[in-house]
């Protein structure tokens, strides 16, 4: 597709995320007014965070399978969360 550098392409992806989280709140506000909850709206950033990731992987031809020995840290990321 493109012949980006390592560096280059790594920029475009951080810019692309500072633009992501500077609209999170206006994203939230404009929900809220809209009459949309917090289960909702973290229930679509989700979805589209998962969409995103699953073109990324199907364009670059990869696996959605996780190694067997990463299954534990990647479980164990997941759990730390709960219980705050």
């Amino acid at each position: 597709m493109f012949n980006l550098s390592k560096r280059n392409s790594g920029m475009i992806f951080a810019l692309i995320t500072a633009c992501g989280l500077g609209a999170i709140t206006t994203q939230a506000k404009i929900f809220y007014t809209d009459g949309g909850n917090a289960l909702t709206l973290m229930l679509a950033r989700f979805a589209v965070s998962t969409l995103v990731f699953g073109l990324l992987l199907l364009i670059k031809r990869d696996s959605f399978r996780v190694a067997a020995n990463n299954r534990i840290a990647l479980t164990a990321l997941g759990m730390s969360g709960r219980g705050r």
